[in-house]
């Protein structure tokens, strides 16, 4: 897997995203837990990240277009070096004052150009890896970028806490900003032939290479039933780390942040070996069995999950066993999942036609993240109004829907089948 590192090219946007995403997992810590400690209100937090994850949503399947249209690696380094550059701008303004009535609106403007930028990043760093490596070696490729996200969470959000202790908000927007700048500066270098599309740029045009994208994802049988209970799925459980976590640890508990981030280093390493498992032994495993399984497996500990918070939610568990316990969940979730994440990300990819994937990629992005800023609001509302025991009840009781359809799906076991030589 390593040696995809001589690769130029790889290396570059493996640099840089590496080096971004670190920042990124300092600056999406640091806001979470920012807005609990500020309002004391998890429904203001589960706001700002239904907002957040809202544009983000909305933008990319009318944006990714341009990500077959305009020059990949330009898309990159320009959407970071924008996003440095607006962060930076809001540590100014971090640096003058900490007044809600000023701080708050600025977050969500910078959680909006964030988003526009990362709708145009998405799609293109999707569509730009077939480019770059080989075909036998795409399964390798997802596996590494598996293992950036990984090694970016277990090492930003292991030290976000401690910064934020240190350095506070303040320092968490410098650094986050100085990252992608830095990952502008790496992918500028990224050597790349693009054809230049000679089409029509009008709306109308547009439209059209919109739709044909549309088009291209219902017509595959089994995947738009795939996205769907991805969504429902994805509904159920995203709130649980999104909300749950940070209020259980700064409202309930009353713990220091470097507990949570803990908790989230721990879950990150679970993707980092994960990932060497897939990479080592997937390609004896169908993509079918893989996610089967691994669903299974991921439904399973998602339930002794909610069932260990829950216990020390009503005190029938004490802090030093929950915690420990906790830790041992979170490694075996994320470690699980990955035999869902990459080979399924691997069989798409290579499925879908390279003149379509920078629409399609998009467009699965946005079906697959669908609803969850609906459910990070919803969950915000619910926090304030129930209790957490009842809260992870009904996330638990909506989770079984999607995961048992799956299991039973003609359509998905259709579509399934049809991977099975894309490993």
């Amino acid at each position: 897997m390593f040696k995809l590192l001589k690769n130029r090219n790889f290396f570059l946007l493996f640099t840089g995203n590496l080096v971004s995403q670190i920042g990124s997992t300092f600056y999406n810590f640091g806001i979470g837990w920012f807005i609990l400690s500020l309002t004391s209100s998890a429904f203001q937090a589960g706001l700002y990240l239904g907002f957040s994850g809202l544009f983000s949503v909305l933008l990319v399947p009318f944006l990714s277009v341009y990500a077959d249209r305009w020059h990949k690696g330009k898309i990159l380094y320009v959407t970071d070096l924008l996003r440095g550059i607006a962060i930076l701008i809001g540590s100014v303004v971090l640096f003058f004052t900490q007044d809600p009535i000023i701080i708050l609106p600025m977050l969500y403007v910078i959680a909006l150009i964030l988003a526009i930028n990362n709708a145009f990043f998405s799609p293109a760093v999707s569509a730009i890896i077939p480019e770059i490596v080989e075909d036998e070696e795409l399964k390798d490729a997802f596996a590494m970028n598996s293992f950036i996200g990984s090694i970016q969470t277990l090492v930003g959000v292991l030290l976000a806490g401690l910064f934020y202790a240190i350095v506070g908000i303040l320092g968490i927007f410098i650094i986050n900003g100085v990252s992608f700048i830095l990952s502008a500066f790496s992918e500028a270098f990224i050597k790349l032939s693009h054809v230049k599309r000679e089409k029509d740029s009008s709306l109308k045009a547009y439209i059209k290479e919109l739709k044909e994208g549309m088009h291209y994802l219902v017509t595959k049988k089994g995947l738009m039933t795939m996205l769907i209970l991805i969504i429902l799925l994805n509904f159920a459980v995203a709130p649980t780390f999104s909300n749950v976590h940070p209020y259980l640890f700064n409202l309930v508990l009353e713990k220091p942040a470097f507990h949570l981030s803990l908790v989230a280093s721990m879950f990150s390493l679970g993707m980092i070996i994960g990932g060497f498992t897939v990479s080592r032994f997937g390609k004896d495993v169908s993509i079918k069995k893989s996610m089967r399984l691994g669903l299974i497996g991921t439904m399973i500990i998602f339930i002794i999950h909610n069932l260990l918070i829950a216990f020390i939610d009503m005190g029938m568990l004490n802090y030093t066993w929950f915690f420990s316990l906790f830790l041992t969940v979170s490694f075996f979730f994320a470690l699980v999942n990955m035999w869902v994440n990459i080979p399924f990300n691997t069989g798409i990819t290579k499925a879908i036609d390279p003149s379509f994937r920078g629409r399609v990629l998009g467009l699965i992005s946005t079906f697959a993240q669908g609803l969850i800023p609906l459910s990070l609001l919803l969950t915000g509302i619910m926090l304030e109004w129930l209790s957490l025991t009842v809260v992870l009840i009904i996330l638990s009781s909506m989770s079984m829907l999607p995961f048992l359809l799956f299991l039973v799906s003609k359509n998905v076991t259709h579509l399934l089948d049809s991977l099975k030589s894309a490993q």
